[in-house]
């Protein structure tokens, strides 16, 4: 091979390694210019946001003998004990009014309260801010005590909550109700001790109301004509129990910040509403009125049944008395006839 040849192919060995080199930068070059040339960057990562204050508050409200009759069964021997009536009302239906409508109060107070209103039977290890049941009182030999009573489970876990959560309810229900608070020795084991108690979270803060007395005419006129003043002593009983304010105070009279005014609504959505409104109205009406008939029908189903058992037993009885008798009667015949027998013989062999 000439010299020349040699340099030659030394500048094109030169050339691929050159070649190779700047296609390596191309690629390393490539991927790290790549947000440059047009690719979207990652998105920071973000810290969660911080939760708002005062968000998220779960109340119950259980209105006293509500589906009394769908106890679990170990409180069976309860489902007979539908509370008491006054006035044309019945506890259970004065508790779940009283209860719909301080419910409806907090939703429209503030978006962050959830209400629930439960019926009698409480689902096991329930949880919740707030646990509050209604009840009314009643007395058919005293027509004038009267007032409301409050209090909480007797072997709380919770004594400085629940302490709050009482005298909350309290201050607030007499304060819309104008009803005086009861004699203490009217707290009896049946609220301290009642069986809702033992189903709900231990951590759970509750209480339970005895509303008044549907048996006296002053505590009748509101739990029976002036409910919506027991309900606002209820919801706003919940509220100072969570450190809001009040309904009705000058808080409900300003608007939101920087808060649309709400869209107009057409005369169909108002139909439509108002068509919804009735329908839940009247749903809740005739379950109520189905669940008191059928109370009723178990009732007398109960009675006649228990009349004819009685009265079968004692036909049954006066037969088997019968039909011993008959018995005993061949028996003894049956018995007598050889004798009778013998006697006859012996007279003959005498003749």
């Amino acid at each position: 091979m000439t010299q020349g040849s040699h340099h030659a192919n030394s500048a094109i060995l030169l050339r691929r390694r050159g070649i190779v080199l700047l296609l390596l930068a191309l690629c390393l070059f490539i991927p790290s210019r790549s947000h440059a040339l047009g690719a979207a960057p990652a998105p920071p990562p973000q810290s969660p946001a911080p939760p708002a204050q005062g968000s998220g508050r779960k109340v119950a409200i259980q209105a006293g003998h509500w589906k009394q009759n769908e106890l679990p069964p170990e409180l069976a021997h309860l489902h007979n004990r539908t509370g008491t009536s006054g006035g044309g009302e019945t506890e259970w239906r004065v508790a779940l009014n009283v209860a719909e409508m301080a419910a409806k109060k907090l939703r429209d107070k503030s978006p962050k309260y959830t209400v629930e209103v439960l019926p009698a039977t409480t689902p096991p290890g329930y949880t919740a801010d707030a646990f509050v049941m209604l009840h009314c009182d009643g007395n058919d030999k005293n027509h004038t005590i009267r007032g409301v009573k409050v209090a909480h489970y007797d072997l709380t876990k919770m004594a400085d909550a629940d302490d709050r959560l009482v005298s909350s309810l309290l201050t607030e229900y007499m304060k819309a109700t104008g009803m005086p608070k009861a004699p203490d020795t009217t707290i009896t084991q049946d609220m301290t001790r009642h069986f809702s108690f033992t189903y709900i979270d231990r951590q759970t803060p509750a209480a339970i109301v005895e509303m008044g007395w549907l048996t006296t005419p002053e505590d009748q006129q509101i739990l029976v004509h002036d409910q919506p003043k027991a309900a606002l002593g209820i919801a706003n009983g919940i509220l100072a129990f969570f450190g809001d304010s009040p309904i009705g105070s000058e808080d409900d009279t300003k608007p939101p910040p920087d808060e649309p005014p709400p869209p107009s609504e057409s005369f169909w959505e108002s139909l439509q509403r108002r068509f919804d409104e009735w329908w839940q109205k009247w749903q809740a009406e005739l379950a109520a009125r189905l669940d008191e008939w059928w109370q009723k029908q178990q009732a007398e189903l109960t009675q006649r049944f228990e009349a004819w058992l009685a009265s079968a037993e004692q036909q049954f009885l006066a037969w088997l008395e019968t039909q011993l008798n008959q018995f005993f009667s061949q028996l003894c015949a049956t018995a007598m006839l050889p004798g009778a027998v013998a006697v006859a013989l012996c007279m003959r062999r005498r003749r």
